[in-house]
């Protein structure tokens, strides 16, 4: 799966070389269809801070429902037994569960 709000015509292409029967979704500008409370965060933290910004979002944030991608399987696993054991629940979905 790829998300993003903007992407070049040049990425696009790239992109559909690597994926299976891509569909696109384009969301009416005129109608506001994004989820109400909605919230998404971007933080540029060098790799060995990630997961203590982590955390402590979880710890001050209030919030029902959290997704967060990440690049591997395996990091997926680790980090839902980082979540797990800091209190948390918390569920890995992958491609070859």
């Amino acid at each position: 799966m790829m998300f993003s709000a903007t992407m070049s015509s040049k990425t696009k292409d790239i992109c559909r070389m690597y994926m299976k029967n891509p569909k696109e979704i384009f969301i009416d500008q005129e109608k506001n269809l994004t989820l109400f409370g909605l919230k998404q965060f971007y933080v540029r933290l060098e790799e060995d801070q990630k997961i203590k910004k982590l955390i402590q979002l979880l710890d001050d944030l209030d919030f029902n429902q959290v997704i967060i991608f990440v690049k591997t399987q395996e990091y997926a696993k680790k980090l839902n037994e980082i979540i797990r054991d800091t209190g948390f629940p918390s569920a890995a979905c992958y491609s070859s569960m």
